[in-house]
């Protein structure tokens, strides 16, 4: 048997398991995964949806965020290569869409020679990025074929992004596709054709006993001849733009992007967007289990249902930071037959067996700690009692017991992983306390949640998730209990584990419009200690403005 030291022992190397893992994962920059995300999301066979870009522009931008402040490492390895790579990609998709609709780069005025864009906390051009650092410090002429300037003379953009651990092989695999496609080496009886790439790099390109077509021939399945007249064709400097149909452009991209997909719980409003949510919850059981975890079936069956509404609104720029307020419902239903009807709690009758109140209220603040870590996120709020007897002290007033008439501090830590386009991993960790108003009622205590979500996007209107939670109760101060099978009287220590519980189940969310997002799930409490073992039923309705 462990003794209460040792679970609390058990308890808290759990916890600083966790802690020491999640901090591990803030530690890494995130970029390189959401820049792959990205271009997967927006590129399409070689050509990018600007269309799509310039009206919901949410995505492109958390990505400029993380590129002003990115963290370089070593000087000349490949992490910081990757990057500059993908940053010369990205700002010149971000110049685009800013200046949208252009049927052409050079439509915009200091394109590459002017225009500044905050890179590692400094501010570069597109030229400053390609020729003073990755044609200067990395002088490799693979960058040639990666680097992608908006127009359809360059090499195809690629649907990933480029990866420090996989760069040399995706520089040659992108260097052999440029030199082997048709379009960009164009090859006849009569004479060889190739990019001006050549033309205004061509130190890049060759060396002592190497020309340029010697270059070309180390990548391709078709050797150009030695001696073979080439020419120049003239650069196509059209936008590389995937034309969005239409019917899809004239429905507000609704298939093309998606809130579910983009607003996940880790991420924060924009400035001046809004946030609406109701999360409906119906709790309902018809046993319990005791101290020991053995179930104790119930004579009828108790129900619960909680209504969480929030507004929060996006109040920095930097969009780190969000405000808002949470208000809360309840209602109960105790009733005498163990087959009756959950739903039965909507009654919202005033009886010895049923009730429905606004229990608590209160403000609350979402804020991104680290600038660096757009898919880390803490949200804090404070919630009042609003309404009279919420506990119904010692079971035998006329009504039931309906919530806990405390002060409750709820701190919530958030982080999402996504793999890929259509897998994504959510953790949130919490510490919520509840504070006594007065003498009596309830001790002071707190509950420490770990949830762990793993969802799939077969679609950008739909997710699929499962989940799993875990949640102990510690009490913060003596107390009195008495134990039923032994009939004797026990005091829990100050850190005592009380009660906890696990549950598990799965989900379903759907975007119905560009705004307005509906969500449905179910869960079983598979074991608990001095707890329920019910089920939950939920509905959750969420807009985004």
């Amino acid at each position: 048997m462990i003794d209460n030291r040792g679970k609390k022992t058990i308890l808290l190397l759990f916890y600083l398991s966790f802690l020491l893992f999640s901090t591990q994962l803030f530690s890494q920059n995130t970029f390189f995964s959401d820049a792959d995300i990205f271009f997967k999301k927006y590129v399409i066979n070689g050509k990018v949806n600007y269309q799509t870009l310039h009206n919901s522009p949410a995505e492109v931008n958390r990505l400029v965020n993380q590129i002003a402040t990115y963290p370089l490492t070593d000087e000349t390895g490949n992490t910081n290569k990757a990057f500059y790579i993908n940053a010369y990609n990205l700002m010149v998709i971000k110049q685009v869409i800013d200046h949208y609709p252009v049927t052409s780069p050079r439509d915009i005025a200091g394109f590459f020679e002017t225009n500044k864009y905050e890179v590692a906390l400094s501010l570069k051009t597109l030229n400053q990025i390609e020729n003073e650092i990755l044609r200067f410090v990395y002088p490799d002429p693979r960058m040639h074929f990666v680097l992608v300037c908006g127009a359809l003379g360059c090499p195809v953009i690629t649907n990933f992004a480029y990866m420090p651990d996989q760069l040399d092989d995706q520089l040659e695999n992108q260097t052999r596709l440029a030199l082997n496609d048709p379009g960009f080496i164009r090859l006849s009886k009569e004479k060889t054709e190739i990019s001006e790439i050549f033309k205004w790099y061509e130190m890049d390109f060759v060396k002592p006993g190497q020309s340029v077509v010697d270059f070309i021939n180390l990548y391709r399945t078709t050797k150009i001849e030695k001696n073979a007249p080439v020419e120049f064709y003239n650069y196509d400097w059209s936008l590389n733009e995937h034309k969005v149909p239409s019917v899809i452009a004239n429905n507000t991209q609704n298939i093309e992007t998606s809130n579910i997909f983009t607003y996940t719980p880790s991420k924060l409003l924009k400035k001046g967007e809004i946030e609406m949510q109701l999360f409906n919850n119906i709790y309902s059981q018809t046993a319990y289990r005791d101290g020991k975890r053995d179930k104790v079936e119930q004579e009828g069956r108790s129900t619960y249902y909680s209504g969480l509404f929030y507004l929060l609104f996006g109040q920095s720029k930097s969009g780190r930071v969000n405000v808002g307020f949470d208000i809360n419902i309840k209602a109960v239903y105790i009733d005498e037959n163990r087959k009756g009807n959950p739903l039965a709690v909507f009654r919202f009758e005033t009886s010895p067996s049923s009730r429905t109140a606004l229990t608590s209220l209160g403000p609350k603040i979402k804020f991104q700690p680290f600038k660096n870590f757009s898919n880390f996120s803490v949200q804090s709020a404070f919630w009042m009692p609003v309404a009279k007897d919420l506990e119904a002290v010692g079971g035998f007033l006329e009504y039931p017991w309906m919530d806990y008439d405390m002060y409750t501090w709820w701190n919530q830590f958030f982080f999402d992983k996504t793999f890929g386009t259509q897998w994504q991993i959510f953790t949130e960790a919490d510490l919520l306390f509840k504070f006594k108003k007065k003498d009596g009622g309830t001790p002071t205590h707190f509950d420490i949640p770990l949830s762990f979500f793993l969802s799939w996007f077969p679609s950008q209107k739909t997710t699929l998730y499962t989940m799993l939670q875990y949640s102990p109760r510690l009490q913060l101060e003596p107390s009195e209990a008495f134990d039923w099978e032994t009939q004797m009287n026990y005091t829990i220590d100050p850190f005592d584990l009380v009660s906890d519980y696990a549950q598990s189940g799965l989900g379903i969310k759907y975007q119905v419009s560009n705004n307005l997002n509906l969500e449905a799930s179910y869960t079983y409490f598979f074991t608990s200690k001095n707890g329920g073992a019910g089920s939950t039923y939920n509905l959750g309705l969420r807009i985004i403005l």
